[in-house]
């Protein structure tokens, strides 16, 4: 996870305002927060609690200033549990101020902002915003049930925890992160209900989780390894598989913090970069890159500087001297260099790593240094006993990835849409939006991820607008031998439809060329590539282009 100013670069303005009045609550009067609930659909009708814990003995009130003006309750009334304990609450919150058009990156989820000012009792105030999850109306995700607690969308999985026990949260939301506890438990349980066909997994609370022994600070985002047999990027054999109950396919884990998808790039990329170089001082013992180096991108550590607000990597300006610039966007792409690591480009694609010593940075467009070292790629893969293995030819670009969100109760529709929309929309192709970059964006188009689970929700998947295009389940469904696929196109495109099974491996290609705007059908008589049957069992039919995926399950009988 990053440090320092480098912990707000791809955080939503909810995580940036946490960090800032979490770092120093020794002399803050606030604490923590909780909605109930926490993801809500952007109705009118919608009422939320709200709880504030305050540090108490100094303070005189509590009140909601923005979107209006409400008095706060430590009396016992207006939901409060107990008068006098320091913790405000009011139950009956109205959400319409916060009504507005939902398009966030295109998720239609996004958050609601509420100001909250304390008072105190030396005639100071201070003043907190607040998150609430919002969804559009319409976002519907029917979820099933897989065991006791266990639910599923097609896009998340979802564990009811009422003990506290995976988040290490008996006093929901507090509770001190333990990624052996949270990795081990989540896993566990994921794999009691689910094939294992997954690369990366993610588990996030329903809400945010604050620490009591970080002075009430949100618990951080954080990458652990659960596969590694990657060679010669600077990281260790690694397989806790068996632990976790997978057979050796789980790669990664990643604890992400409540939030939209922000992120998500960075604590993938931990599965390769930034452990390379680290004899040569271009990675410290963080994982991260050097600030000091021109590498630049998502797993880089930033530099900070006064004119600049949240910092920035270094840019060669070609006259012998560098610039500290922010790149587009808050999520950066992966550099060149990451992508090598990822095995998602060859070695002859990235450029020489320059790294500055001692440079004079009074000046952050003409930054200068009397020593540069540069370190060609062929150099920097030497010191790390040779290239990468395997190759970018033989290296894996597609994974498989769930979703878990935990929570201390039952869950409700509003939360089952708004994780299902994230989860949904980091895995697709789309260009994404500031804090929520997808995956496929920020490699280039190099990698894909597959968040579709395999689990059966009764419906067909809908994975965008659907002004964008429609995919007609196929006919007749259960099958046997032949099945007719209807599509229909808006506007032209390079169209690829293919039939998956559900280990996420393509079983044919059905269709990939450039087609007109117009109504289309296709026929799968449930064979693969290479014209051999296949056993009877539950497909993926996938259709996609640069900008539009959708997906459908079919049954094959035999």
């Amino acid at each position: 996870m990053r440090h320092r100013l480098s912990t707000v670069i791809g955080l939503s303005l909810l995580n940036l305002l946490l960090g800032i009045f979490s770092s120093g609550l020794n002399a803050a009067a606030f604490r923590y927060y909780c909605f109930d609930p926490f993801t809500v659909y952007c109705r009118e009708d919608v009422q939320l609690t709200l709880e504030v814990a305050t540090t108490g003995a100094d303070v005189t009130g509590v009140t909601i200033t923005y979107p209006s003006e409400i008095i706060m309750h430590d009396d016992g009334t207006h939901g409060d549990r107990l008068a006098g304990d320091g913790i405000y609450t009011r139950n009956d919150i109205p959400n319409k101020d916060n009504l507005r058009a939902l398009d966030y990156g295109g998720t239609h989820c996004s958050y609601g902002l509420y100001e909250v000012r304390i008072d105190k009792t030396d005639a100071t105030s201070e003043s907190q915003w607040l998150s609430v999850g919002l969804v559009a109306q319409g976002q519907d995700f029917p979820a099933v049930q897989l065991a006791e607690g266990i639910y599923a969308t097609d896009y998340a999985v979802f564990i009811e925890d009422p003990s506290g026990e995976i988040l290490n949260t008996p006093d929901w939301p507090l509770g001190s992160f333990d990624c052996t506890v949270t990795f081990y438990k989540a896993y566990q349980k994921l794999y009691s209900v689910l094939p294992d066909v997954f690369d990366f997994g993610i588990v996030m609370p329903a809400q945010p989780i604050f620490d009591p022994a970080r002075d009430y600070a949100e618990n951080s985002p954080f990458f652990r390894f659960a596969h590694n047999d990657v060679q010669n990027i600077g990281i260790s054999p690694i397989d806790i598989n068996a632990e976790l109950g997978s057979a050796g396919r789980l790669k990664g884990m990643i604890y992400h913090s409540w939030g939209d998808g922000q992120i998500l790039d960075h604590e993938f990329g931990h599965m390769w970069c930034a452990h390379f170089g680290n004899a040569l001082g271009i990675s410290d013992n963080d994982f991260h890159w050097n600030e000091l180096t021109d590498i630049g991108g998502q797993m880089c550590n930033y530099l900070e500087h006064p004119d600049l607000e949240f910092g920035g990597h270094l840019k060669d300006n070609g006259d012998g001297t560098w610039r500290i610039e922010r790149d587009p966007g808050d999520n950066e792409l992966y550099s060149k260099l990451d992508l090598y690591l990822m095995g998602f480009i060859s070695k002859d694609e990235v450029p020489p790593v320059h790294m500055l010593v001692d440079p004079d940075m009074t000046d952050r467009l003409h930054v200068t240094s009397e020593q540069v070292i540069t370190y060609t790629i062929d150099e920097l893969i030497a010191a790390e006993g040779g290239d990468r293995i395997p190759s970018d030819e033989e290296a894996q670009t597609e994974f498989n990835v769930v979703f878990i969100v935990v929570k201390n109760k039952a869950f409700t529709q509003a939360e089952f849409a708004f994780y299902s929309l994230v989860s949904r929309y980091f895995a697709s192709e789309e260009q994404g939006d500031k804090e929520m970059t997808t995956f496929y964006t920020a490699t280039g188009g190099q990698a894909r991820l597959n968040a579709l689970l395999p689990v059966s929700t009764g419906i067909g998947i809908r994975e965008n607008r659907t002004e964008d295009f429609r995919l007609v389940q196929n006919f007749p469904n259960p099958f046997n031998p032949c099945t007719e696929i209807r599509y229909e196109l808006p506007r032209s495109a390079n169209t690829e439809i293919a039939v998956f099974n559900l280990q996420g491996h393509c079983v044919k290609t059905l269709g990939n060329a450039w087609q007109p705007a117009g109504a289309y059908a296709v026929l799968w008589d449930g064979t693969d590539e290479h014209g051999r049957s296949v056993p009877g069992g539950v497909y993926v039919c996938r259709i996609r282009s640069r900008q539009m995926q959708q997906s459908l399950k079919m049954i094959l009988m035999k």
